[in-house]
């Protein structure tokens, strides 16, 4: 079936938002399979003059995609303190629990908080222990942008500073790094709690959610119901992925799976998924 110019357009645009349909409807309403679009076949994208700008234009993009919303399709629950039960919990504010938490928003997650022991944007090694001035990765490799094109560090960059500039640099200096996630979580709007340290996760059988132990600011305690839980804490050292130990040792060892890890789909026989 030929595709119709505005299945293209709609097509595109569905791509432009990081979007994984396979399908889409023609000018008649009729569903037809697509291709899925990948960014090295994508139409470049233009270099925007300000940020300001490339901001409307993010937003812009996200209004389109029908899932991104203020509201969760997850239906909302509270515990028996009546407390709200987060649909999900990511512990780090890094790079890679940004980029979760966009993608949960991108599919209609929208009850999620993400905890961080460190300042507000001054998560991850980037503003401790990194010493290094620059990068190790080449500036085009993907990053949390997830097939974002308007997200993409050189999106950024280019609108920031000059597209002149970013031709003037193979590997990312570290300072800019900085700047474009700090960036990248304002212009998606995802809110954390930081100078937050959780200590301890427990299974509450009775309520059916995750209960999390942390300290806030000045070591206060606070208590954070969660259907699931994210470890976005990022690798302490070279070796296997292992989740910290203080605060998973009480809980089940079927409760819970390491990225990349082989699915273990017998586990989820004759169970409800909530």
């Amino acid at each position: 079936m030929a595709e119709s110019p505005n299945l293209r357009r709609n097509t595109k645009q569905l791509w432009l938002i990081g979007s994984a349909l396979h399908f889409a409807r023609d000018s008649d309403g009729i569903e037809v399979e697509t291709r899925k679009f990948h960014p090295s076949v994508a139409t470049r994208v233009p270099m925007l003059e300000s940020v300001d700008l490339l901001d409307a234009y993010v937003r812009d993009s996200l209004e389109d995609n029908r899932f991104y919303s203020k509201q969760s399709w997850v239906p909302p629950a509270k515990t028996a303190d009546a407390e709200k039960i987060h649909d999900v919990v990511i512990v780090g504010a890094g790079q890679s629990g940004l980029a979760l938490a966009f993608q949960l928003k991108l599919r209609g997650v929208r009850r999620i908080a993400v905890v961080d022991s460190q300042e507000k944007d001054r998560a991850g090694p980037w503003w401790s222990f990194a010493r290094m001035p620059r990068m190790r990765n080449p500036k085009m490799i993907p990053g949390p942008d997830c097939g974002n094109p308007l997200l993409r560090f050189k999106s950024w960059f280019c609108a920031a500073y000059s597209e002149v500039e970013y031709n003037s640099f193979d590997f990312v200096p570290l300072k800019y790094w900085q700047e474009y996630l700090s960036w990248f979580r304002a212009v998606l709007e995802i809110e954390t709690i930081n100078n937050t340290t959780v200590t301890n996760i427990e299974w509450d059988e009775a309520q059916r959610c995750l209960l999390l132990e942390t300290n806030g600011p000045g070591n206060a305690p606070l208590r954070v119901a969660a259907r699931k839980v994210c470890l976005a804490t990022g690798m302490t050292a070279a070796g296997s992925w292992e989740p910290p130990e203080a605060p998973v040792d009480g809980l089940p060892g079927d409760h819970g799976s390491e990225h990349g890890s082989r699915f273990r789909g017998r586990n989820w026989q004759a169970r409800t998924l909530r």
